[in-house]
């Protein structure tokens, strides 16, 4: 029974081996890079397969996103509140420049992340200081002209339906966009840590005050 055992203990290693590798053929086969292939057997692997510094890093992957889970199912639970009680408060005049407003904050962020957030994410290298105030001048940048453009069109070309009140929203909102994009540079430094907490919190909060205001 030893001898099987040690048998079986000199070969398990190289059949480990053999699974690995099928399992990454598999994965070549569907199109994964190699950086996607080393994170798939880090996520998998067993905490005798890895090193301290790769479970460290598992171990903050999956506590990141239990809170990005908890983040979504709360802020989609307030936006759900919110909407319901704003809907009911509001005529459809008034929830109309609400919406008006709300798409326009979801146009400047878009406008303002330009795709460069994710690539400092994404790459190997740490970020430079510059770099990070590179990305919030680009943000601001991006912002600022949506605010003064849509503020102006509020306040003398288009008709709102609702007098001076309803461009006021607007211009609010989106000064409000402006402010927003100023935790940018601090978020990415966040997401390359995973550090999700400060990013939920602040999220959270976010939700909370405005749905306090709206309704208030």
């Amino acid at each position: 029974v030893d001898q099987e055992l040690d048998v079986v203990a000199h070969h398990q290693p190289d059949q480990i081996a053999r699974d690995h590798a099928a399992a990454d053929d598999v994965s070549r086969q569907t199109g994964y890079s190699e950086e996607a292939l080393e994170t798939l057997r880090m996520v998998t692997a067993s905490d005798d397969e890895i090193t301290d510094e790769q479970r460290a890093v598992r171990d903050k992957t999956a506590k990141g996103m239990m809170l990005m889970g908890v983040r979504t199912v709360i802020v989609r639970g307030l936006g759900l509140f919110g909407t319901i009680f704003l809907a009911r408060l509001l005529d459809p005049d008034e929830y109309g420049i609400v919406a008006l407003g709300l798409t326009l904050i979801v146009l400047g962020r878009f406008l303002a992340d330009g795709g460069l957030g994710p690539g400092l994410i994404r790459r190997e290298k740490v970020p430079e200081r510059y770099e990070y105030a590179a990305l919030l001048a680009f943000s601001q940048s991006a912002t600022w002209p949506v605010f003064l453009i849509g503020s102006a069109l509020s306040f003398f070309v288009f008709d709102l339906g609702a007098g001076d009140e309803g461009a006021l929203t607007v211009s609010l909102m989106l000064l409000a966009m402006c402010i927003d994009v100023l935790r940018v540079a601090n978020s990415v430094a966040c997401e390359r840590d995973l550090n999700y907490q400060p990013i939920v919190k602040a999220e959270i909060v976010e939700f909370t005050v405005y749905n306090v205001l709206a309704l208030g």
